[in-house]
């Protein structure tokens, strides 16, 4: 019992580290122990395990003036261990290499049937983008699927309304069984946007929410620093909140779901009948509600345009209302609003400011700041790889090819 207890001690201090140097690179083993509170000696050795494992690489002396001997700098190996991400969005597969430092190093975008696609389809897809591009003595740490769904633990099924996916389905399960020997983690894509800006951003915020707003909207909770029930999805659908009991029925089976009324599909058809009824004249009126997205209708806003103004207005409404419904229930320190709703604008987050205070509660509503992300369109990724490094990477020799959701 003593020399497994021993062993769980030593993989533990080893991601510590492995994890403080990916944080913070350039650190030396001085720095490290100071950090770490563990003693210099085991740092060193620890230190010296993850080189010869080639986790990590040692930069040589530092370029900072000092008196006496500079110390080394350590950085986690980016250039022969890798982590594959797979983007599944409602539009195709992007396959994409990532350095352990998060560096992009190669990445694929394709196109298929949303009807008719299969999961050999993407399995080729993964290994002629991430498997195959491995080469020599390379190391893939780890597979990510980021997908735009809830991801069941228990049931180890994809839950989608915007890709399309039957109830009952095997994904995570076949997908498992053809990478058997690769560590594979499912996440949700906002959670991987939402840990990319809290740590690429340097959010301080303890309690904070991630709103991501595309043709529909997600949302990823933070409590003391830490995903709310994991990086699944499974622990709100801010999207299927009702803010319209009698309104449109959604894909989910509810009515009146927020993003029937606030994402970027909801937008389109706003406008359209915005412009039928009231602003024939409107720079929109003869485009498809299709192809209305929203950096078309801020382009439009900064025209003056009424019926882009009046949609944007409607929906900064309906989004501040659920966001005050989410303060209320949660009271976080911070909201940031990511995902291609950020291209509305200042206008637009002005209307949902305004809204807020207006109608929420007024005590709570007070104490949140509200801001648009920081990070730009590889965060997803980046995100998904920085989770899989901080939270399900195994320091061994020997990877197992679990699961991870």
């Amino acid at each position: 019992m003593k020399i497994v207890n021993q062993q769980i001690i030593k993989e533990t201090n080893l991601k510590r580290i492995y994890t403080t140097i990916g944080n913070e690179p350039g650190i030396s083993r001085a720095q490290l122990a100071k950090e770490t509170e563990l003693s210099r000696a085991t740092v060193s050795s620890l230190v010296d395990e993850l080189i010869r494992m080639r986790f990590v690489v040692d930069g040589g002396a530092s370029d900072i003036n000092s008196i006496g001997r500079r110390p080394n700098m350590l950085f986690v190996n980016d250039a022969e261990t890798f982590i594959g991400v797979v983007d599944w969005t409602g539009e195709g597969i992007r396959c994409v290499i990532i350095g352990a430092g998060c560096t992009i190093v190669k990445e694929s975008f394709s196109t298929f049937d949303l009807q008719n696609w299969s999961i050999d389809e993407i399995c080729n897809q993964i290994d002629q983008n991430i498997i195959s591009e491995i080469k020599g003595d390379n190391i893939l740490l780890g597979l990510c699927i980021v997908v735009p769904a809830m991801i069941d633990p228990v049931s180890k099924q994809i839950i989608s309304t915007v890709i399309n996916i039957e109830e009952n389905n095997t994904i995570v399960s076949e997908l498992k069984k053809k990478f058997k020997d690769i560590p594979v983690a499912f996440l949700n894509d906002t959670a991987c946007l939402a840990y990319a800006e809290k740590i690429f951003s340097n959010i301080r915020e303890s309690n904070f929410v991630y709103v991501n707003i595309e043709e529909g909207v997600g949302a990823t909770l933070f409590m003391n620093g830490e995903f709310l029930r994991g990086s699944n999805g499974m622990a709100t659908q801010f999207g299927h909140f009702s803010i319209d009991r009698n309104g449109p029925k959604c894909r989910c089976g509810n009515r009146g779901c927020f993003e029937l009324m606030v994402g970027e599909n909801a937008l389109g058809h706003r406008v359209e009948q915005l412009a039928k009824d009231k602003f024939p004249e409107s720079v929109l009126a003869h485009i498809p509600s299709k192809e209305i997205k929203f950096n078309t209708v801020r382009q439009a806003v900064n025209l003056k345009d009424e019926c882009a103004i009046t949609a944007v207005s409607m929906v900064a409404e309906d989004l501040a209302f659920g966001l005050n419904n989410l303060i209320s229930l949660y009271n976080p320190e911070l909201i940031v609003l990511g995902g291609r709703g950020a291209q509305l604008g200042d206008y637009f987050m002005s209307e949902i400011k305004k809204n807020m205070l207006s109608n929420g509660f007024t005590r709570l509503v007070n104490n949140v700041s509200l801001r648009y992300a920081k990070q730009n369109e590889n965060a997803k990724v980046k995100g998904a790889a920085k989770i899989y490094l901080d939270k399900f990477l195994v320091i061994t020799e020997n990877p197992t090819g679990d699961l991870f959701i």
